[in-house]
């Protein structure tokens, strides 16, 4: 069964539920009568395509609800049950007809259903499944198998690929449709159901463990395991080198809406740091995070899926961590300085270090000025540099740069 949607597309509540062979009528025979000629002449963000999808018959084809919502909390008031199928999307074709022709040739005993979409550019398929949805990570599961397991070749609209999704019903007289195939999803399925939540990627990478095995680990067991932050030895008591830098930070507290975020970077930033651990450490290491500090916590499941979603991207072949961050200045351990006291050198030397950057952006763009024989003023050089015209005229009488090592031996002696 699905939830139609027969009025206007702000409308969120489904005007009635009906079955499979009432969905390929409507797909056949546009009863609705609405005019997808228009819309198929046009292309999207086109004021004859956008206002004619508005009128466009709708359904949600993976499930049925009571109301178009079904995030957070909604989600036990308005889910009801999957339709027991999933609905897949592929865009941008450049032919969509002799396309469908070729999936249908390569896919006919796997595919239920497959149509022209509603603007005529790509494909809308529906597959048929042995299980019904009751929960979201079931989906996600599910739709990993099926991509891994079938459609592995295939470029689907990832932006489609929701439990929840709605979909303009399109018109094709010439719609596909095998009622013979239903596909066996028990692999996908028993992996929510033993708690394990993966994103199957080509080197098949997932992680499991009962909550149990991992809430019993220490926190100092954790730690000495892991490494926190790049690692740099010194060559003196603060050196000045400039280089790619990671530091795991925790917040006291961590808020709805920002666990996902930072639970993603948290298990980046460490594999990265941590290449060859065992990645029982590293989802351990975040799962006490998500005790102690998230309010409210992720549950062990949902947890388990991003882990499993992220570990599978980070061991894929075509990963390369992201970080943008650089680390210029480095305090000597050995030192022993307060927090306080490392502050007070931070923002003594970092700021003389943007100093003598602007200093020379300055002085560079003087000396081009001079070059072309051009007048310097403080406009011109701002305007060549990039640097502010208040900035430039503070540093126009003093563009002599800051001795670092001077200024770095004078701190430590007024630390000691």
């Amino acid at each position: 069964m699905f939830s139609l949607y027969e009025g206007k597309i702000y409308n969120n509540t489904p005007s009635k539920k009906i079955d499979f062979n009432t969905l390929i009528k409507i797909i056949r025979t546009n009863p609705y009568t609405r005019d997808y000629k228009t819309i198929r002449d046009h292309k999207k963000g086109e004021i004859e395509y956008d206002d004619g999808k508005k009128y466009l018959v709708r359904c949600q084809p993976n499930c049925v609800v009571k109301y178009n919502s079904i995030k957070g909390p909604n989600f036990e008031k308005n889910y009801e049950i999957g339709s027991g199928y999933i609905y897949l999307d592929i865009d941008n074709l450049e032919n969509a007809l002799e396309y469908k022709k070729e999936f249908i040739s390569k896919y006919k005993d796997v595919v239920s259903m497959v149509c022209i979409s509603g603007g005529g550019r790509g494909l809308s398929i529906l597959v048929k499944i042995n299980h019904t949805i009751t929960f979201k990570e079931e989906y996600k599961s599910i739709i990993d198998y099926l991509s891994s397991h079938y459609f592995n070749d295939i470029q689907l609209d990832k932006g489609a690929l929701k439990l929840s999704q709605m979909w303009f019903i399109s018109y094709d007289p010439d719609v596909y449709v095998n009622l013979e195939v239903c596909i066996d999803v028990s692999e996908g399925v028993k992996c929510v159901s033993q708690g394990i939540i993966q994103r199957v990627v080509s080197n098949n990478t997932l992680f499991y463990a009962p909550e149990r095995e991992i809430m019993y680990l220490s926190i100092t067991e954790i730690d000495t395991h892991l490494i926190t932050k790049t690692k740099y030895i010194n060559k003196s008591d603060i050196d000045i080198d400039t280089i790619p830098w990671t530091d795991i930070k925790i917040p006291r507290k961590i808020r709805d809406g920002y666990k996902r975020k930072l639970f993603t970077y948290y298990f980046h930033a460490l594999f990265n740091l941590n290449p060859e651990i065992d990645p029982k450490w590293i989802f351990a290491y975040v799962y006490n995070v998500n005790r102690n500090c998230a309010d409210p916590k992720m549950g062990y499941r949902d947890l388990l899926s991003l882990f499993n979603m992220q570990y599978g991207y980070i061991k894929s072949y075509h990963y390369k961590y992201q970080n943008n961050r650089k680390k210029s200045l480095h305090i000597n351990p050995d030192l022993d300085l307060t927090g306080r006291q490392k502050s007070l050198v931070a923002n003594k030397v970092n700021g003389s270090i943007r100093k003598n950057k602007t200093k020379l952006k300055i002085a560079a763009a003087i000396e081009k000025l001079t070059k072309e024989n051009e007048k310097y003023t403080i406009s011109s050089i701002s305007k060549l540099s990039g640097v502010s015209r208040k900035t430039v005229g503070c540093h126009m009488k003093d563009l002599e740069l800051i001795d670092l090592n001077v200024l770095i031996n004078q701190l430590i002696k007024n630390i000691n």
